[in-house]
């Protein structure tokens, strides 16, 4: 079912009897309909009503063909929490439940969980070292348009929320990491969640803050060093070799024939150790602006550390030999 709403000043008699659904008849003096107070065909209320001596107090929906309101869930009732035996001569009016306006909590310490129709506007906290699994039902019945509940995970472990059918943010589950929170809201077909990240997600969901941190943006004068790893750009024994920066500025490759060399596509500095083996043949370079330093040979075993140079429309290739 979905979330209750409230309305102003609607109260009306009924001639229904039984303990069925309630057909309304005209406003009580000095009070409005429902439909004048505001109330929409199909919409949940939180009504009570009374019978003489009789109170009964629940959650209906209210239908504005024949105008009937369904006793869908009985709150409290003088009979037994039970629906009244209407006489025929009652009041049916709109009021809040302490439902309405406190949100209990649901305490789990397990590993699995179902969530509940009745966990509507509670909290369900969850607390265990392990990963816990909690399954969502589909996004419709009693869990339709409107539904929603809180929910944080208190403990070590990782809690997965599942939905039956339904999506929740688009995905079919949803992680909270310890410490993590969200309350989660049903569309009548799927679920959103509003999370807030918790500690210990940090590095993990979100990257932990980090003043030292590099932006591609933003001036820093760097006070240290770094190393990096060499790319193996492999063997080169025919083609074009245009090297790429994105594999790192730091590349190695075998000259295994004739091929030709070209500079980057992008703005970037890249130096490459080049190797010579037994079928090294001719490197012809083309599109450079400058190429300078020493031969590229072909004897087998030669080295070489050619530094490349792309700024804008302009490269340069300088080329040193290693023996």
């Amino acid at each position: 079912m979905a979330t209750a709403r409230l309305f102003n000043l609607a109260r009306m008699t009924t001639a229904t009897t039984g303990t069925g659904t309630v057909t309304l008849g005209s406003a009580v003096t000095g009070f409005l309909t429902f439909t004048q107070a505001g109330v929409t065909d199909g919409a949940t209320v939180t009504y009570a009503i009374k019978d003489g001596n009789n109170s009964e107090i629940g959650r209906g929906v209210y239908t504005s063909s024949g105008t009937t309101l369904t006793r869908a869930t009985i709150l409290n009732s003088t009979n037994s929490n039970n629906a009244l035996n209407l006489s025929g001569s009652a009041e049916v009016f709109i009021t809040p439940s302490a439902s309405d306006f406190l949100s209990a909590v649901n305490t789990q310490t397990g590993t699995t969980y179902t969530v509940l129709a009745t966990d509507l506007g509670k909290l369900v906290t969850h607390s265990n070292g392990s990963s816990i699994a909690v399954t969502l039902p589909q996004a419709t019945g009693l869990f339709g348009d409107g539904w929603y509940y809180f929910t944080s995970n208190l403990g070590a472990g990782v809690a997965t929320i599942t939905p039956t059918t339904s999506t929740i943010n688009g995905a079919a589950t949803l992680v909270l990491q310890s410490g993590s929170s969200a309350l989660i809201v049903s569309n009548g077909t799927n679920y959103s969640a509003f999370v807030t990240i918790g500690p210990a997600a940090l590095g993990v969901t979100v990257q932990a803050y980090d003043v030292d941190t590099l932006k591609s943006d933003t001036y820093r004068n760097l006070t240290a060093g770094y190393s990096a790893t060499s790319y193996n750009a492999g063997t080169k024994s025919s083609g074009t070799f245009t090297p790429d920066e994105a594999n790192g500025n730091l590349q190695y490759a075998i000259n295994g024939g004739a091929h030709t060399l070209a500079p980057p596509t992008n703005n970037c500095t890249i130096v490459i150790q080049y190797t010579n083996n037994g079928g090294a043949g001719t490197i012809t370079t083309s599109g450079f602006s400058k190429v300078n330093g020493d031969a590229l040979t072909t004897v087998n075993g030669d080295d070489f550390m050619l530094y490349i140079t792309k700024n804008n429309a302009f490269s340069v290739l300088s080329v040193v030999a290693l023996q």
